[in-house]
């Protein structure tokens, strides 16, 4: 593990990721770490662990011997606080690097510790959001008292969730950085403000240059607001072929049902149903075409999919009332 830190502290879209769950503090508007940490993770390696220590909330400083731990240590006992951080921190990289097994069973040790600070627990909840299981994230948010920043971006990765793209947006009222504006590019593009989700997308692509998330975003954006669409598709379905993360399959499907292409799409979207942050919408998507074929039992498994995975999705609470009152 202190090789994959060395690897991502060297990288430019892992800091804006970690940043994302609050591991790494970002300068306003920038995308380069605060405080020297690319030099500390060169230099020495699961020293960049001690970096968590400033500015986010914990009580106590690390022993001596903490200090002077290896990573498996601190990865083997995630009751310790400092230990739960590296685990969360993991989680992080995890994701980043497409290793979603990894990232869950880290988040998982994370959430083990008990740690009840808030702040920790909006980096734990966010992590979740990113891995697609927004009712974990649901109970964690009920766990934080105190607002901030971190809460503030918490809030709006659930509003989307709940298909409330409005009240996503005024989550990030008054804030400017990578994560706000990917955020604000999403539910802009989901009201069909495509000139908005452009300037967003554009904005957040100036502090993570080549974020494969956002590049997909903004070529479904594009799309939609009817520029060069088959330039977008093939753009895309590259992006499909090339990736782990299943959100440009989710993204592909909806430009091939928008030209009627019902088989790809459901292909696509049965790839999408894991995987990705988004991968609930994948599920309702193709619940709706199971129901316009007469495939009722399969609708209804693909929408409570979903709904376990985010409860309060309005778009699956919909569509599952639709199907009830047709049964």
């Amino acid at each position: 593990m202190a090789a994959s830190l060395r690897r991502s502290a060297s990288c430019g879209e892992s800091h804006i990721h970690l940043a994302r769950l609050g591991v790494v503090a970002l300068a306003p508007n920038a995308g380069r770490p605060k405080h020297g940490v690319t030099r500390m993770a060169k230099r020495r390696g699961p020293m960049i662990l001690l970096s968590l220590w400033t500015g986010f909330g914990l009580d106590t400083a690390p022993t001596r011997r903490e200090e002077a731990a290896p990573v498996a240590v601190l990865e083997d006992s995630p009751t310790e606080p400092i230990n739960a951080w590296a685990a969360l921190m993991g989680a992080g990289m995890a994701i980043q690097s497409e290793r979603p097994a990894r990232a869950k069973a880290l988040a998982q040790s994370a959430e083990a510790s008990g740690i009840l600070d808030g702040s920790f627990l909006a980096r734990l909840a966010i992590a979740w959001v990113e891995l697609g299981d927004l009712e974990r994230a649901s109970k964690l948010r009920e766990r934080i008292r105190t607002p901030g920043a971190l809460v503030s971006l918490l809030d709006g990765e659930l509003a989307l969730g709940r298909g409330d793209p409005d009240a996503a947006l005024f989550a990030m009222s008054g804030r400017a950085d990578f994560a706000s504006e990917r955020l604000r590019g999403i539910a802009f593009s989901d009201l069909g403000r495509f000139r908005e989700a452009l300037a967003a997308f554009s904005r957040a692509l100036v502090a993570s240059p080549g974020n494969a998330e956002c590049l997909a975003w903004r070529e479904w954006t594009l799309f939609e607001a009817g520029v060069q669409r088959d330039a977008r598709q093939e753009t895309l379905g590259k992006m499909a072929r090339q990736r782990l993360d299943t959100l440009p399959r989710l993204l592909l499907a909806k430009m091939q049902l928008a030209r009627g292409d019902e088989e790809s799409a459901r292909a696509n979207l049965e790839s999408a149903r894991t995987g990705n942050r988004m991968s609930y919408r994948a599920g309702v998507l193709l619940a709706e075409r199971w129901m316009v074929r007469g495939e009722r039992e399969k609708a209804r498994a693909a929408l409570e999919a979903s709904l376990s995975l985010a409860p309060e999705y309005q778009p699956a609470k919909d569509a599952l009332a639709r199907l009830m009152h047709r049964s």
